[in-house]
């Protein structure tokens, strides 16, 4: 998990007026109705954690929002591992998938 943390750039999900605040270990809004929010990393550590996510492995993830929590656990699992992630707010998932690609 110290791995993925540190090689997945949170930076990278958060919006851009937040991306000065990434490093903090905070939730983030996504959506300016306050609506959806990224996770801090304490948050998902133990989520990824809890999921067993190791080499290998395959997974899912519920409410993708940004996408970060699936890059980590797709880190965690390599290439010979698999991460399923479902988002509903169609404008999430299309950031996500363009953010995850």
């Amino acid at each position: 998990m110290l791995s993925a943390l540190l090689d997945v750039p949170r930076e990278r999900f958060v919006r851009s007026t937040d991306v000065a605040e990434s490093t903090i270990d905070t939730p983030l809004l996504l959506d300016e109705e306050g609506l959806a929010t990224i996770s801090g990393t304490a948050r998902l550590s133990p989520l990824v954690s809890c999921a067993r996510a190791e080499t290998g492995r395959s997974g899912a993830e519920l409410e993708t929002g940004s996408g970060y929590g699936a890059a980590l656990a797709s880190h965690i699992v390599g290439s010979s591992g698999s991460v399923f992630s479902i988002e509903i707010d169609p404008k999430l998932a299309a950031r996500a998938t363009r953010l995850l690609s």
